[in-house]
């Protein structure tokens, strides 16, 4: 009998990546079942569908180079997303979720956005989508990394960011709606990726009778377990320095880790809620210009011992320190450098205490002078270190 005749699978050379996607699914254990007609993987619009031992889902995969933004705005990067729904510049597949991607080639990752933006379109059509270059030093090759991001387009005046590298593709194709809910805890579907092939690229071609329609189709391998997700009380065991809950939990370097990005990320969406406020208390002052001015210093520079420059309605400097939680703890930590400043600054200087940073309604304390209000019982700071508790 004659061998099987195969036909690998390509993309167009100068915007290959579907292709990429395809290769970074294959490296984790799925397997080709059909490629389009001719092996030829569209450069955008692909049809995706990913088979699972529970579930067919099907995607189309709209993907944009980022570039730094060109707004002048520090650490800001875009895509531009060519094709929207408006004018009918795109149709919608009723049996198919949009998903939309950046991909950063200097760094090797990919970066999910809210599908919604796809709802919005200038004349053109188009829409510009930014986000903060912070996100795309992410190195880890088996989670993905949630970042919280300012956007006017939507109703909530909110988007969540996804960055990832190629190994988190299926998690993050299957839990893509709790992640840009801004919900998902990091144990879904696939979030542990069962093999690594490499480069394999045999498992790039089928035979030929497997070549047809315009959908890619891969079969997932099985999964039986997924990632165990950190605990909450632990996170904020952390944010408020309680060593001792941590040295109980027994904790492994990795789940420390994640632990601790985990506040990170807390601190990092605390401080975006700030400026949000921070901008719209003195818009309603009617001061835009100052809202204009305001700065996110700790995305500047990391030393200034605090997080925002933000004004008085009389254009007097606010300098704001954010400490957020996940949970409502009336602890948490100050740096010796902090406190420097607060006392240099007296009345200048605030701390806003957000507490359930991740639920839909955060709220805020905010402290001005903590020096003075030491003074006067309202905070207290402990005697071996740093740790400020709140009083009352």
């Amino acid at each position: 009998m004659p061998a099987t005749q195969n036909i690998e699978l390509t993309a167009p050379a100068n915007r290959d990546y579907t292709l990429r996607i395809a290769r970074g699914l294959l490296e984790t254990g799925w397997k080709l079942i059909r490629i389009p007609s001719g092996g030829r993987l569209a450069a955008n619009r692909q049809l995706l569908v990913l088979e699972t031992d529970k579930s067919e889902v099907r995607f189309r995969i709209f993907v944009y180079r980022i570039a730094k933004g060109a707004r002048g705005r520090f650490n800001e990067y875009k895509i531009q997303i060519t094709s929207t729904y408006p004018k009918g510049h795109v149709p919608r597949l009723s049996n198919y979720q949009d998903v939309v991607l950046g991909y950063f080639p200097q760094r090797d990752i990919f970066v999910g956005f809210d599908p919604r933006r796809m709802e919005f379109g200038g004349e053109s059509g188009t829409s510009a989508s930014y986000l903060n270059g912070e996100g795309l030093t992410w190195d880890s090759r088996d989670e993905i990394r949630v970042l919280r991001h300012g956007a006017r387009v939507l109703p909530e005046g909110i988007e969540y960011h996804a960055f990832f590298k190629s190994p988190c593709l299926a998690e993050y194709l299957l839990n893509l709606g709790t992640i840009h809910a801004g919900t998902y805890a990091g144990s879904g579907e696939y979030s542990e990726a069962i093999t690594k092939n490499g480069n394999n690229r045999s498992g790039l071609s089928v035979p030929v009778d497997s070549a047809s329609g315009e959908a890619l189709i891969l079969r997932g391998p099985k999964q039986d377990v997924t990632r165990r997700r950190v605990d909450n009380t632990l996170i904020e065991a952390c944010e408020r320095a309680d060593t001792k809950r941590l040295r109980r939990a027994r904790l492994t370097p990795e789940q420390f880790q994640a632990i601790k990005r985990a506040c990170e990320d807390n601190g990092h969406l605390g401080e975006e809620i700030i400026l949000r406020n921070e901008r719209r208390r003195l818009i309603r002052a009617r001061k835009k210009d100052l809202a204009a001015k305001i700065r996110w210093v700790s995305q500047e520079s990391v030393g200034e011992g605090y997080d925002i420059l933000s004004f008085e309605v009389s254009g007097e400097e606010r300098f704001i320190e954010v400490k957020a939680t996940i949970g409502s703890g009336r602890t948490f930590e100050m740096s010796n450098n902090e406190w420097e400043v607060a006392q240099e600054s007296a009345n200048k200087y605030y701390i806003y205490r957000v507490l359930k940073v991740r639920s839909s309604n955060p709220q805020v304390r905010v402290l001005r002078n903590p020096c003075d209000i030491e003074a006067r019982g309202i905070i207290q700071k402990s005697p071996t270190g740093w740790l400020i508790t709140l009083l009352r």
